[in-house]
């Protein structure tokens, strides 16, 4: 990596937001076309069917992320309408894959790839980042991003770097 500061990113609307999940870049993964990169790695926690497909054709990225927390939750309206799709999961015993753990990071970099493969701004945004350092400066999520005190792991940053590095060869 280059010495010079890390290239961060986590809202959609900022430089390099093109870089989150939540960016609605369309992305053609396992042969289903998806909204959002967010959308395929969401479902992807699941094996049943008809909780894939609610996630998967859910209106927006950060509303498939709460399909998959499966918490029935308040507040705004957009999540309490949630809460039915949300219910009758668990009436069904949707639960995530017990191997979900042990693939989840393997698939992130798949849907990642998948769309910087598929989606031209991006991938030029993405090559046009050289060597530096590329940090998802998430205040939220210290395992794909760097978390409130910046020593997360940030996992999504270091898989962009590696799908920068793919799209090169």
């Amino acid at each position: 990596m280059s010495s010079s500061s890390p290239i961060e990113f986590f809202e959609i609307n900022k430089p390099y937001g093109s870089f989150s999940n939540y960016a609605l870049y369309p992305v053609v993964w396992n042969g289903m076309e998806l909204k959002s990169s967010e959308h395929g790695y969401q479902l992807s926690k699941f094996t049943d069917e008809w909780y894939r497909e609610q996630i998967k054709t859910i209106k927006t990225p950060n509303m498939s992320r709460e399909l998959a927390s499966q918490k029935i939750k308040g507040g705004y309206v957009w999540r309490t309408a949630l809460n039915t799709i949300i219910q009758e999961s668990i009436e069904r015993k949707v639960e995530i894959r017990e191997d979900w753990d042990k693939i989840k990071d393997s698939i992130m970099y798949d849907i990642v790839l998948a769309k910087f493969t598929q989606n031209e701004k991006p991938r030029k945004l993405l090559l046009s980042t050289e060597e530096k350092e590329i940090v998802e400066n998430s205040p939220y999520d210290s395992y794909w991003g760097c978390g409130r005190d910046k020593k997360g792991q940030n996992k999504l940053g270091k898989i962009l770097m590696r799908v920068r590095d793919d799209l090169r060869k």
